[in-house]
Order: structure tokens, then sequence, then C-alpha cells
């Protein structure tokens, strides 16, 4: 029986599969001292001669002996990398690094192999090596152009030097702005080059197309899953993570200011998780059929309140003394508010939770109760209209939202969905963390009938396209013919 022969042709060809073999070299290199246990320091040194260029690549992790050698690197196909540790797992690489160069040498331990193409040898070497190390004889080129490209997009844990000088122009990962199944997606609006670059471990993989983008949006894979969904020559994603990501990227390009706002949800708290309030689809005033009763529309009827605070009090009691309740039980908004946030800030937080929560509000008289009201009042209005022009009912509540401002670009306004109820919720806080709107200010009024229009939008809409600002602007047409209306229910709330 005769053993396959591998003709030097074939390893070149594998170059092919990737879409930029030269950067995949460094990737490689990179990625094999990455997944050596103990590896905290990466030399590469790059020498030019007359024909050709000679690489080098010494780090001081674990090294390989004799036996992982023969049996494990030198063996196509094979690897040793089983844990959720490690990036690599296919063997592959060696195809790329070692077997299609014009020659190799791989020193580790005090062993040292000498190849080229599928032929090679190893024996002893005077000389101990502490971790391994990679010695290339490649075609000539600017590779050092190459690895520039790979390191300006990483930001890895170990310590790179170049020619004997440390690299220190890595790319910080920026604020994590959503999580994926797969990985945690993060923005870096500071960042010179502009792309969507998928990483591991801090190690580009490799990039996506975005246009019109101008940050670097970050991909960063959960390295315990990297075998599992990256490709063999890890330039790509299998499908069912590759689908996730391309939806991604078909809303950053729709809407990327929306799609790169923090989604990691920090906490949403419904206060009483309820049904929220049904819209009313109206014909010259007149409540349709479809609603059960004039006096069941209106959230502050005593038949109304009485209902949601009998199941509240769980169905079996019929108490007459509300006065008595917590205003949050009095309330049916208050029981039925969405509160957001998206913030890091420990402070804001402690904020949230003292002033912004209705279980901690006592009197009727305070602002920010009055401000949720005056925001529900004008919402109720703008979603029954969109009930009006769609003929369509909606169920509906309102709530708060809170973010950070670090990049200068804080969120006013949100519409998010549960369980078939739309919200819309407000920021009430500036940048300083103080009351934005004024109860009393009718120019106030008008800013938040604009964000009560644009939120109710996202009802219909999600991205902001040239379709959502059709939406918006006859929605707003609708709902400004009922100005006078808007104002007088501003008005009663605030009695």
């Amino acid at each position: 029986m005769k053993n396959l022969t591998i003709g030097p042709s074939y390893f070149r060809n594998e170059r092919r599969a990737y879409s930029d073999w030269k950067i995949a070299v460094f990737t490689e290199i990179l990625q094999n001292s990455i997944d050596s246990v103990g590896c905290s320091r990466i030399d590469i040194d790059i020498v030019q001669k007359e024909n050709e260029t000679i690489i080098t690549a010494k780090d001081n992790g674990s090294g390989m002996s004799r036996e992982t050698l023969e049996n494990i690197f030198l063996v196509i196909g094979e690897t040793s990398k089983s844990t959720g540790e490690t990036i690599g797992g296919f063997g592959i690489a060696r195809n790329l690094i070692c077997f299609g160069m014009e020659q190799y040498k791989i020193k580790s331990f005090d062993y040292v192999v000498e190849g080229k193409g599928a032929s090679y040898t190893i024996n002893k070497s005077e000389e101990f090596v502490k971790g391994c190390i990679f010695e290339i004889t490649a075609e000539k080129y600017d590779w050092l152009e190459k690895l520039h490209s790979v390191l300006e997009q990483s930001s890895i844990n170990q310590a790179i030097f170049i020619n004997g000088e440390k690299y220190s122009n890595d790319v910080h990962r920026g604020r994590m702005v959503r999580n994926l199944t797969f990985g945690d997606l993060y923005v870096n609006k500071s960042a010179k080059n502009p792309g969507v670059f998928i990483r591991c471990k801090g190690l580009k993989m490799f990039s996506k197309y975005a246009p019109n983008l101008t940050s670097q949006v970050i991909l960063e894979i959960h390295h315990d899953k990297a075998k599992e969904i990256l490709t063999s020559n890890r330039n790509g994603l299998n499908r069912l993570q590759d689908d996730e990501l391309q939806a991604f990227l078909t809303e950053l390009a729709c809407d990327s200011s929306s799609s790169l706002r923090n989604k990691t949800r920090h906490f949403k708290r419904l206060v009483n998780k309820g049904t929220g309030f049904k819209t009313c689809i109206k014909k010259k005033n007149q409540i349709s059929e479809n609603s059960e009763s004039a006096e069941e529309t209106n959230i502050y009827s005593e038949f109304n309140k009485k209902k949601v605070i009998d199941e509240i009090l769980n169905g079996g009691g019929n108490p007459t003394d509300y006065g008595n309740l917590p205003i949050y039980l009095q309330d049916p908004i208050l029981q039925n508010m969405m509160i957001l946030n998206e913030s890091d800030d420990i402070k804001k937080v402690q904020l949230i939770n003292n002033f912004y929560h209705p279980e901690k509000w006592t009197s009727r008289d305070s602002t920010r109760y009055q401000l949720l009201r005056e925001w529900f009042a004008i919402c109720q209005i703008v979603m029954d209209e969109v009930s009006n022009w769609k003929n369509e009912e909606f169920f509906f509540s309102v709530g708060w939202i809170f973010t950070d401002n670090t990049d200068g670009e804080g969120i006013t306004a949100a519409h998010a969905q549960d369980s078939g109820v739309h919200y819309l919720l407000i920021n009430p806080i500036d940048e300083n963390n103080k009351l934005k709107y004024s109860v009393n200010n009718k120019g106030d009024w008008y800013s938040l009938i604009v964000l009560a229009c644009h939120e109710a939008t996202h009802c219909l809409h999600h991205y902001h396209n040239e379709d959502f600002s059709s939406m918006f602007t006859h929605l707003m047409m609708r709902v400004m013919k009922r100005k006078n209306e808007l104002f007088d229910a501003i008005k009663t709330i605030k009695q």
C-alpha cells in the first residue's frame, strides 16, 4: 500500500480560501501564539532580502514537544486545540504559514524542524527555546504593511514587538452596545478606520462592509464558541451566525444611529406588567363599535380605576378607600409603565431608583409624576390618531428611558415593544441629570408632541429612512389638527 503524495502546488492553491492570504499569514501566526498557554509576549521580525522575505515569529508560550510536532502539528488536519480557551482547532493554519511557503523552520524546546512543502526533517538542537519560533521564507513583498493592517484592527493582551520595537497602535473596542447570541458588539466613534471588524480574543479575524459607516464597530466573538461558529479558515461565520450578523448589518445600513445605541438592556422593568391601553378608533368624534364603552376608554374614570386596582389586589376585594393606597396603586398609568435603563453610570441608576420610580412617589404634586401624566396624555391622542389613520387598534403605554451621554448623543425618546404592547418612552433628564422639561411650558409641550409622533411612527416602521420620514410627516399633520384638544388634555392632567 502506498501513501498519498501531496505536491507543492496543493498548499499554494489553499491560499485562495482566504480573501487576503498575506494578511491571513499574520492572523494565523498571532492566533497560534495567543492560544499558547502562558504566552505574554510575541516578537515578529521581518527582514527583506534581495529576492525573498524572512519572517520570524517568537513567543514565550508553552511550546511544542517532539511528540506534538510529529504527531499533531506536522500532520495535516490534526489539532490539539480541543478546549474552549483556544481560537484555532481546524489544523489548517500550518498549510498557510509553513507548507505553502518557500521553506520554513520551527524551533521549540531542544528540537528544530526544517521543511519545504510536505517534506521536513526534525532534529535535536543545541539551542533550547522556551516557547516557539517560526522562521518562514516567503516571497518578496511589503509584509510589514500587512502585519500593521492586522494589528491596527486588533487589541490583544500579549505585548507585541516588531523588529525589536513595542507596538502600541492597537485599537480599543469602545463601548458595548448590543449582545448577539455568539458575541458582543462594541462601537468606537473615535477610531480612525471605520468599518465592521469581527475579532476573537481581540485579534481581528475578518471584516464586513457597511455603507456610510463613520464609526468602528467591533464584534468580539465569545472565544469558547470560536471553533463552533467560525469557518475553517476563520474568514467567515457558519450560516446561522452569519444570518444573525447580516440582520444587524442590514439594520446598521438602514439606521446607523439607532442600531448603535446601547441595547444590552441593563434593566428593563415593567412596574406591573399589564396589557397597556387600547387605542380608540374614532369617526367624527364617536367611539367605534370596537371599543367597549366611552367610560372604559377613559383611564381616569372611576369604573376603570376600580377595575385596575381590583386586579392589582388579586380580584377578590372591593376596597372603598382608594385614597389610602400608594400613588402607584391608584393610577393605571403607573401600573402599566416601563422603566428602561441603558446607562452604566451608578449614580444615574441610584437617581432612577430614588426619584423616577413611581413606588417612591408620595405626592400627586411631584413634578416627575406630572410630567409622566402629560406625556401619557399626548401619547394617548397621538396613538389614537395612528389608529384612526390605519383603522387598526393598538395597545400602548408609556414610561422612562435613561441612557449615557458619553459620546454627546443623548437619547431623547424611544420606542420599545413587549408582549404586544408598544411603549413610548421619554428621557426626562438632561446631560446634567436635571429634569429636562417644564410641565408648564408650552414650548416643552410642543417638543413632547413631536417626540410622541416620532416614537408612535416606530409602531408602524422600524428604520429611520425615507418611508419613516413620510409616515412621521403625515402623522404630525394629523396630530397638529388636534392641537387644541392636545393642550386641553394636558391642562386637564395638571388639575
